[in-house]
């Protein structure tokens, strides 16, 4: 059966984006989920920027240096130790801890590695659909340097299986509904961020919710955070910048974009085009007083390109978010048509950052 619509009011916002902002986009990154009405109102700020401005900024940029695999930090030291010994103090047991029996903690260690092997798949069936090489890559990184954990308070977590062996050791913090049930507050944590999975840069883990979805969009939500973590494990930069945080979801959310596409083929694209059309004939005023109307509701033709109809709420503002990113990115660039790869990567990563900005310290 499908989902009620759930209408949005439309919204209309002016944005006024400044030269600098723009120049000093392509340094940057962060990142955080919010719902989708915040990022489609914010998606003014490059389109007028694009329409006033022809002119390109230098795109001259370094990247934080890349951390060699082999050097671990004192969190993959003590993760190596096994589940005897817990990491530093945001992974420490407090004195209200749940179940520490070693037969307790086996048989949830048990009970994450199926869920484990069910996201897996998941992205297996990703990958197979589109055979793209990048989600191999991925697969074959979660697969190799993946290890346990379960949530021991609404604030900390406990190690489950040894990371010993792993080059660039990555936990997978796995979350249930017995969890929130047995944990206090931890309810309203997974309240308080809009996504199915979450990866925390900080201290390298991957933390995945329980959120209703179904095949196709749980192998794309694995997917998506998998890369934040390859990339982040295997050249660190400073996640606490919200430029450059943003400039890494242009990039993670360029390659959900590509896969999403080859998943619903022509029937997608058609779609796609017929929301880059229906954004730019939103556009009112002119120059940097320009304005843009966006209808967040759900738009059932995704059904046919996803070849199902959603399982839960989530999983359609799940659809329909990534539909309006993916969108807007295409209007930036038919805005922009002669602009380069650095211009168009500046633009697309200023709009993440501000969609992001307001959540910097979210979490």
């Amino acid at each position: 059966m499908k989902p009620k619509k759930n209408k949005v009011a439309k919204r209309k916002t002016a944005f006024r984006p400044s030269r600098r902002t723009l120049e000093s986009s392509l340094r940057d990154r962060r990142r955080s989920k919010l719902p989708y009405i915040l990022i489609t109102i914010i998606a003014l700020v490059l389109i007028a920027a694009a329409i006033s401005t022809k002119r390109e900024q230098p795109a001259a940029t370094k990247r934080t240096a890349a951390a060699s695999p082999q050097e671990l930090s004192d969190h993959d030291k003590a993760a190596l130790k096994g589940m005897k010994q817990v990491a530093p103090r945001w992974f420490s047991p407090t004195k209200d801890s749940p179940e520490t029996d070693p037969k307790q903690l086996e048989a949830d260690r048990r009970e994450r590695d199926k869920l484990r092997t069910e996201w897996m798949e998941s992205a297996e069936e990703v990958a197979k659909i589109t055979g793209d090489p990048q989600a191999r890559e991925i697969i074959d990184f979660l697969r190799a340097n993946t290890y346990l954990m379960r949530p021991e308070s609404a604030s900390t977590m406990r190690i489950l299986e040894t990371a010993e062996g792993k080059t660039t050791p990555t936990g997978l913090d796995i979350i249930t509904e017995d969890d929130i049930k047995k944990i206090p507050g931890l309810d309203q944590k997974i309240h308080s961020v809009s996504a199915g999975a979450q990866y925390i840069p900080e201290i390298r883990v991957m933390v995945i919710y329980p959120e209703l979805l179904g095949k196709i969009s749980r192998g794309l939500v694995f997917l998506h955070e998998g890369m934040h973590a390859k990339v982040y494990g295997e050249n660190r930069y400073d996640a606490s910048n919200p430029a450059i945080y943003a400039s890494r979801e242009v990039d993670v959310h360029e390659f959900q974009n590509r896969l999403t596409q080859k998943i619903g083929g022509q029937e997608y694209q058609k779609i796609l085009d017929a929301e880059v059309q229906k954004l730019g004939n939103s556009l009112r005023g002119e120059g940097t007083n320009q304005m843009i109307e966006i209808d967040n509701t759900y738009n059932t033709a995704l059904d046919g390109a996803y070849k199902s109809t959603p399982i839960s709420k989530h999983e359609a503002s799940f659809r329909q978010t990534c539909l309006g990113i993916d969108a807007i990115f295409r209007l930036l660039e038919k805005q922009n048509p002669g602009s380069s790869g650095p211009m168009l990567h500046a633009l697309k990563t200023q709009y993440m950052q501000t969609v992001y900005i307001d959540a910097l310290h979210h979490r």
